[in-house]
């Protein structure tokens, strides 16, 4: 998905159960269309002759006006955005869409056209304003548009929820916040398939002091209790003067954030995601972050922190299966900064060659930075990262860090003079004396170089237990002025360290990033079960011997394979939708508005029908009900079959597999049944099954059982 260019039109992998969106005008016999500049000579008039379900269909040129779209119809060009242009007058959007909500699958539509020159103030987006709104904006290239405060390119405000998807986002700027795209006041837009790349975000700073802000958000900007669904976009080359260069999230916000490329963005803070959420969770999941720079500037206190990623302000994100590379972050947090309490989940990621300032030996965290924050980072291949304190993981002031069954290696930190004292700063991780607590364990640590493998500044607050640790000719461990540990045994004879060995890691193929261990590596069966995560990187169980391996990935001749399985909710039918198919997956991207299904995530993970383990799941669709059935049991797939019409539950096939009993690894998927939506609604999470009881009445959603047993997520 890198480096892609705009595509104007694709063809679409249609599900066989869904029924399309009704592009307007397909469901109304009476529908008209209206040719620009046949019949209207410019599409503002083309829009006022139009009504709900009218399709105004615009020929190739370029069109000096401003447009207004509030009524239900499609807006599309003939000949697409390359040959079809709205050249704005530069003193307001180029297009406004307001107080347009869909109706049921039926919605507004702005397809295949060069949206430019806009500018608008405040509460406005400079090409297009989309107001209480649910369009769909679909294969266009909108550049070179100026918003006076927010939304360069686009705006997206008060509750709406549009489907962005297919569009060229690009070289648009704003003052404040959002040069590419700005969600706010409640707003859930899908963002899919775009290319949002040179974009900027520039203006006057705000604030006085440590609390001085300025310009965000240059590709993404999110706020105010919004959360998009970004999902498999192009975003790059976006610059903001303060914080998230590519995309920032801030006040609420829980949105979904995967399968993205974010590269070459820059920021002071967050070049690649800013996340300063306060209370919201975000999940950041398989994306690809790479060549993004923070900065440090004179402007803003605390700058140059966090090149792939900043998490600040109470924020509860989920990071997992990202490959964040080659990130620098001037000040600290090369990957990733954690700080201003928060509590973050950092799992499953490969963290590599990301660099914070590290010649002066000042600056920490070449890979993971955590301050003032509670942080669990497991499953995760940490190497060739430089910092100044901590290659590759640094703990500092009041935080609580939880580091389990990692594989950091090849990371580098320098010693430094400074006080008229050599300070050892930590290869693979630095301690700093000021934090609440640490636990390491069932780490590998090898191979780190210019320093000791773990410096711990102070004395006392670490736990070191079960990880593998080797001399690697620069000390194991270090705790204070000559206080230096080069022995194994002499690691383990200190407070709260035990269990820890050296040996040979055993890499299949450390020439090629590889870290999965043979079975003759000393990290087999000599780790510990205590706070250590179910699976390995790779989603194989722990433990496949007698005990956990250390490191993150588990010895194993048997691999699972399981995949996961997304969820999606939607508003109209009041019905979950899940597969397992990642191209059906984003079938329902490209054919479907929000208010159709909106994507919910990974829900759980199964095993496809090609490695199929346990038993098959049937699927049934119901174009009476306008829902989907799913069962493990071949007697009640049978029943359903032998007694019900097509109309009423049509068969379609195994679609993936799990196990009707509970084995090693899995958790129960619950079954509710609604009399009232004439349903079911299925959940892996015992929270949510207990939610669902305690607040809705048995014939709104009545437990049924254990429907049968998955994986659960990272």
């Amino acid at each position: 998905m890198k480096h892609r260019l705009l595509r104007c039109g694709k063809a679409f992998f249609v599900a066989g159960i869904f029924l399309l969106v009704a592009v307007v005008g397909a469901n109304n016999v009476l529908a008209r269309t209206i040719a620009v500049p046949g019949e209207e000579s410019t599409i503002h008039n083309g829009i006022s002759a139009a009504e709900d379900g009218d399709v105004v269909l615009v020929s190739a040129g370029t069109y000096y006006e401003n447009i207004d779209i509030k009524k239900l119809i499609s807006v599309v060009s003939e000949s697409g955005a390359g040959r079809t242009v709205i050249q704005g007058d530069p003193d307001e959007s180029v297009v406004n869409i307001t107080h347009v909500k869909a109706v049921s699958n039926v919605t507004a539509k702005l397809s295949g056209f060069t949206i430019r020159g806009g500018r608008s103030g405040e509460g406005r987006g400079g090409g297009i304003s989309i107001i209480d709104a649910d369009p769909i904006i679909e294969d266009n290239i909108i550049t070179s548009n100026t918003s006076a405060k927010d939304g360069g390119g686009i705006l997206i405000s008060q509750e709406a929820h549009p489907t962005i998807r297919n569009n060229q986002i690009s070289y648009n700027t704003a003052t404040r916040f959002g040069a590419g795209i700005d969600v706010v006041y409640g707003s859930n837009p899908l963002i899919y398939d775009n290319d949002i790349v040179h974009n900027t975000s520039s203006g006057p700073t705000y604030g006085t002091g440590l609390a001085k802000w300025g310009a965000s958000g240059a590709g993404i900007y999110v706020d105010e209790n919004s959360s998009p669904q970004i999902i498999k976009n192009n975003i790059a080359a976006n610059a903001a003067d303060f914080s998230g260069g590519g995309i920032s999230l801030r006040k609420g916000s829980s949105s979904q954030v995967e399968d993205n490329d974010i590269y070459s963005n820059t920021a002071t803070t967050g070049a690649g995601i800013h996340i300063e959420a306060q209370g919201g969770a975000p999940q950041i999941r398989n994306n690809d972050i790479y060549d993004n720079h923070a900065n440090v500037t004179d402007t803003f206190p605390h700058s140059g922190l966090g090149g792939g990623i900043s998490v600040y302000n109470a924020s509860r994100p989920i990071i997992v299966n990202n490959n964040i590379s080659n990130n620098d972050a001037s000040h600290g947090g090369g990957a990733m900064v954690i700080s201003e309490n928060a509590v973050a989940t950092v799992s499953g990621n490969r963290i590599y060659r990301n660099n914070t300032w590290w010649d002066t030996g000042e600056w920490a965290g070449g890979g993971i930075y955590v301050a003032d924050s509670t942080a669990t980072i497991t499953n995760n291949v940490i190497f060739e990262n430089k910092g100044g304190l901590g290659g590759g993981i640094a703990l500092l002031d009041n935080s609580s860090t939880t580091v389990v069954n990692n594989t950091i290696v090849d990371n580098y930190a320098p010693q430094w003079d400074g006080d008229e004292i050599t300070h050892q700063t930590g290869a693979g991780i630095f301690i700093k004396d000021s934090i609440l607590k640490a636990k390491i364990a069932n780490n590998i640590i090898t191979r780190n170089t210019g320093n000791f493998q773990i410096v711990e500044w102070g004395n006392g607050k670490s736990e070191i237990n079960n990880n593998l640790i080797n001399n690697d000719s620069a000390g194991i461990y270090h705790y204070g002025i000559n206080s230096e540990i080069f022995d194994i045994v002499d690691l383990n004879s200190r407070p709260g360290a035990g269990g820890n060995v050296s040996g040979d890691e055993g890499f299949e193929n450390i020439g090629s990033d590889d870290y999965h261990i043979a079975n003759d590596s000393k990290a087999v069966d000599l780790g510990i079960s205590s706070n250590a995560p179910r699976y390995d990187i790779d989603y194989n169980l722990r433990p496949y011997g007698s005990k956990d391996d250390i490191g993150a990935y588990e010895y194993t001749t048997s691999n699972l394979s399981t995949s996961p399985v997304y969820r999606f909710w939607s508003d109209a039918k009041q019905r979950h939708f899940y597969t397992i198919d990642q191209k059906e997956r984003d079938s329902v991207f490209d054919q479907f508005i929000v208010n159709q299904w909106k994507y919910e995530g990974v829900a759980y993970r199964a095993t496809k029908k090609s490695d199929c383990s346990g038993s098959g799941i049937y699927r049934f669709w119901s174009d009476l009900y306008q829902g989907h059935f799913y069962t493990a049991k071949e007697s009640e797939r049978d029943y359903v079959i032998d007694n019900y019409p097509d109309n009423i539950w049509k068969y379609e096939g195994t679609r993936y597999c799990a196990n009707t009993s509970q084995v090693n690894g899995t958790t129960p998927l619950y079954r509710f049944w609604s009399d009232t939506k004439h349903g079911h609604f299925y959940t892996a999470s015992s929270a949510e099954k207990a939610y669902i009881e305690a607040n809705y009445p048995a014939n709104v959603w009545k437990y049924e059982r254990i429907g049968f047993y998955v994986y659960p997520v990272l």
